[in-house]
This record gives structure tokens, C-alpha cells and sequence, in this order.
């Protein structure tokens, strides 16, 4: 029959296996560095700022990868997808038609970073490339004064979540921790097992 120690040093062996898939799995809910990095701040308009991040996009263009990230984009009657009009559902049907071209102190502004600093894309969206390490951004412009998104680059890269098939965003805390409650599980097991066997050789 095993001893008590021996017994223990087997179940730590079991336990740290248990443990690896656990961490496995919070790796793979990070971004990489060939990933994209998407930013949609409709802060303005009452709604969120949020980072997200993809593989690079098959076309390889800014669209694709804010598609790619769950954003619902609306283009214009007028000018098609090259003109971003609507983000999921920013702004309202009330306040903007997408009929033509947003208003001069009123769109969503489409930004590359560069060097952790914003720069204004030098194409239409649906044209405008992305590689992978690229940091792209919609924000919503309202008013005479020119608004940069309200992450740098780095923080959106930093805060980026990937997302599932469907575009919604995963993190280490979606879902049930699989890993601890097997970890816990087997620990209970353990202690048993070994308090059991120093019961059966104490003497009677």
C-alpha cells in the first residue's frame, strides 16, 4: 500500500495537470501581436468605448476588421461603405438619414495609430489596409474641435479583447472556471484519500 506521502506527491502530480488546461484556456482568450486592434468610440452619442481585436481580415481592409470585430457599420445611399454613417445603431435613424454624406461637425471619424499617437486614415474605410500589429479606430466627431479617440493605441491594445465566430467579445471570466472547479474537486479527493489511509494504520 502507497504511504500517506507518496499518495499526496501522486495527487499534486494529478492537481498540476488539472491546472494547465485552466491556464491554456486564459491564453487563448489574448489578443496577439499580429492581431488587429478595433476601436469604436461612440462616446459622444451616449454610448461605449471598446477595444477589441482580430485576425487580420482576408480583403485586408479597415472595414472588414471592424466587421470582423462585431460592429454593425452602415454606409450611405449616396457613397456606399467607403462613407461610415451608422455604428451599431449610433446615431439614431431620428438624428441621421445616411442618405449623403453626415454633416461637416457630425460623422464618425476613422483613425490609424501610429507610434501610440492617432492619425486620420488616408483612405475610405472599405480600402484603407490593415496589417497585423495595426491599431485602427471609429470615433464619433461632434462638434468644431477636432476629437481623437479616447484610447491611445497603447490602451486599446493593452484593453483589447478577441472575440468568438459570432463577433462577441470573450475574457478570461466568460463562462465557468472548468479548471478551478476541477482543481477543487480533486483536492477534496485527495484529502480524503490520504486521511483515510492514516485512519486504517492507526492502531485500534
Amino acid at each position: 500500500m502507497r504511504t500517506p506521502r507518496a499518495l499526496a506527491a501522486t495527487a499534486l502530480l494529478a492537481l498540476t495537470g488539472l491546472a494547465g488546461p485552466a491556464v491554456a484556456a486564459d491564453d487563448d482568450l489574448a489578443c496577439g501581436p499580429d492581431d488587429v486592434v478595433v476601436v469604436v468610440d461612440a462616446e459622444m452619442l451616449g454610448g461605449d468605448v471598446e477595444a477589441r481585436c482580430v485576425p487580420v481580415p482576408q480583403d485586408g481592409t479597415m472595414l472588414s476588421a471592424v466587421e470582423d470585430a462585431g460592429f454593425v457599420v452602415e454606409g450611405t445611399a449616396e457613397f456606399g461603405s467607403s462613407v461610415v454613417c451608422r455604428v451599431d445603431g449610433f446615431p439614431s435613424e431620428s438624428r441621421e438619414t445616411c442618405r449623403s454624406m453626415p454633416a461637416a461637425d457630425a460623422y464618425w471619424g476613422a483613425w490609424i495609430g501610429a507610434d501610440d499617437a492617432w492619425g486620420f486614415a488616408q483612405e475610405a474605410v472599405d480600402s484603407q489596409p490593415v496589417a497585423g500589429g495595426d491599431v485602427v479606430a471609429l470615433a464619433f466627431q461632434e462638434g468644431p474641435d477636432e476629437r481623437q479617440p479616447a484610447l491611445s493605441p497603447a490602451e486599446a491594445t493593452e484593453q483589447a479583447q478577441p472575440v468568438d465566430e459570432a463577433g462577441r467579445p470573450q475574457s478570461p471570466s466568460d463562462g465557468l472556471p472548468w479548471g478551478a472547479i476541477a482543481l477543487g474537486v480533486g483536492a477534496v479527493v485527495v484529502l480524503g484519500a490520504v486521511l483515510a489511509v492514516v485512519l486504517r494504520r492507526r492502531p485500534s
